[in-house]
Parts: structure tokens; sequence; C-alpha cells
């Protein structure tokens, strides 16, 4: 058999007794357009056939080398996830982490870091990958969900579920939700010192209400938060929040590691005392953690908003 694709000698592999393919590189040099191709071929006694040059089913390869080009993307839908959106947990989000992590090439992590509700996660996501990191840093956080967060996320939850029924106040309700949670994540004391001098919202329709800089201040921090998230990812956020759980025989699988915990002295969120019962319960699993209680006066945020604070801790336990 000879055989010719583009008017090159290409080469062919024998599939069966008989069938052949032939096969061809194709390179930028080669001429773009229908493939011309020529078959010539002999028997065993040496009696040549017809010459071959268009196939039996006139079926033809064009050759196309040009890049190619969308010229024009639409999309049009009304359609949205809504309810139908599948319920993640914390741990889903971790693995999406370690699978980041596999893509990247990363071998290990020094150290895995969350604060509150990160806290949980990395927690987890050493327990769930102990041999893949050294070290944990646990901020403001716990190993489990407290009575009052239960709460919380339940009463949020309940009034982002009445604003399904209400199309024309949804914001007003993921805003009402936020404010249930927002008061935990700083100090009263930093609230009323924040709290401007007057409300904005005087006129209303709320009578006495509204009136106070508190007030003022809580009605923002609601509104502010209904530029960043719909009702729908907030309650992902909480449903993974409220169904948080780590089995306490799991911390073992610690052993060995190194463990900061830091506490905020003002936090109402995650309490102190819940950063003791997290030492507590690594002490039973016989990790030893470093746990340092900052002092602060902006409550659950401050490693948000006091950076300098948490630094030195954090650059030890990384370092030393």
């Amino acid at each position: 058999i000879n055989l010719t694709i583009a008017n090159i000698v290409s080469d062919y592999v024998q599939v069966n007794p008989t069938k052949y393919v032939g096969y061809q590189l194709m390179t930028l040099d080669i001429e773009q357009g229908v493939l011309p191709f020529s078959l010539t071929y002999t028997d065993q006694g040496g009696i040549s056939g017809d010459p071959i040059s268009s196939t039996s089913d006139n079926s033809k390869v064009n050759y196309d080398r040009e890049e190619p080009q969308i010229l024009n993307v639409s999309m049009r839908t009304n359609n949205i996830y809504g309810d139908s959106f599948p319920q993640i947990t914390f741990k889903d989000i971790e693995n999406s982490q370690k699978l980041v992590c596999d893509m990247l090439g990363v071998k290990s992590l020094h150290a895995v870091a969350g604060a509150s509700i990160g806290g949980l996660m990395a927690l987890e996501f050493a327990i769930n990958y102990p041999e893949y990191i050294d070290k944990i840093i646990s901020i403001s956080s716990s190993h489990k969900v407290s009575t009052i967060q239960l709460l919380h996320n339940l009463e949020q939850a309940y009034i982002l579920d009445l604003a399904k029924d209400s199309k024309s106040r949804q914001e007003e309700y993921l805003s009402l939700a936020r404010m249930v949670a927002h008061k935990t994540y700083i100090s009263l004391d930093l609230l009323a010192e924040r709290a401007k001098a007057e409300s904005k919202y005087i006129d209303n329709e709320m009578g006495y209400f509204l009136k106070t800089p508190q007030e003022s201040y809580m009605m923002h921090q609601g509104e502010k938060f209904i530029e960043r998230f719909n009702a729908d990812s907030y309650r992902t956020i909480i449903n993974a929040w409220q169904n948080f759980k780590i089995d306490e025989k799991d911390i073992k699988k610690l052993n060995g590691k190194e463990v900061l915990v830091l506490s905020v002295d003002s936090d109402v969120c995650f309490y102190p005392h819940h950063q003791e019962e997290l030492r507590n319960a690594l002490s039973e699993g016989g990790i030893i953690p470093m746990h340092i209680t900052v002092h602060s006066e902006k409550g659950h945020d401050s490693f948000l908003l006091e950076p300098e604070l948490f630094a030195p801790h954090i650059d030890y336990a990384l370092n030393n």
C-alpha cells in the first residue's frame, strides 16, 4: 500500500486483515481546503489495483487552520435556583478547597487558619486531612455550634422563610435577619460609639421607634448587607452553620499537631468560654494547644478591625 494525504507520503496501520487506517499529522505549511489523497496497492501476487483518489461515499476532509472566533454570545433566562439549590455543608466547602490545592500541586499546608465560622472549617479541614497540615490557628471560634448561635440562626432562617410570601419586602426581611446577627459581631459599647449623634430614620412609619442613633446604626448595617447578599445565599450560609458538627472523638486525629486558639474578651458571638471548651476538647484528645486571650473593646469583629492585636501571636505560632 502507498498512501499520500495532501500530497505527502502518509502512514497507515492495519486494523484487521481487511481494514487499514491511514493518517497524516497536519502542519501549518499544508494548504487549507479539501485534502486530496491517493491510494495505490498491490496484492501478494504483485497485481496492482486501480488507483483510488475518492471515498466510496464521496465524503471529504476539509483542513482549516484558522483560529476559531465567537462573534456573538448571549444568554436569556428567568430561572433562578432559589430553594432548589442543593444545601451545602462546611465540609463541602473544605473539600472544594482541598481539590483546589490538589489542582495547584500543593503537597501540604504549613497551617490552616480561620476566624469565626472559618475557625470551625479550619478545625474540620484539619480533622479530615490530618496528614496534609502541620498547624491549626483558630480565631474567635470553637468546635461546635453554641445554643445561642442555634437560636440566632433559627430566628434569621424563620425571618427569611417569612420573606418568601412577601414579593415587595423581601430585601427588608433580609435586612432584618442580618440585624439579628450583627449585634453579636461588635460590642454594644462600640455600637453606641459608632452610632452617629442623630438618626436618619426620623421620618418613618414606626412611631416611637428609629429615633435613636443606635437604631439608626443597626438599620444602616442591615441595608448595607442587602447590597452583597440575597436571601437564598444568606440562608445557605446559615444552614451550613446550623448543621455543623464535629464528633469530639475525631479530635484525637490532630494528635501531634500544633494548635493556636485565640479569644477576644469582649466577643459575644463566640464567647471566650467557647474557646475554653475547644481547648478542653483538644486536651482530652491529647493535644495541648496554646490559648491566648486578646483584650479588645470591639467584640467579635476585632480580628477584622484590629489585626495588629493578633499578628504577633500568629507569627509566633507559624514560625516557632
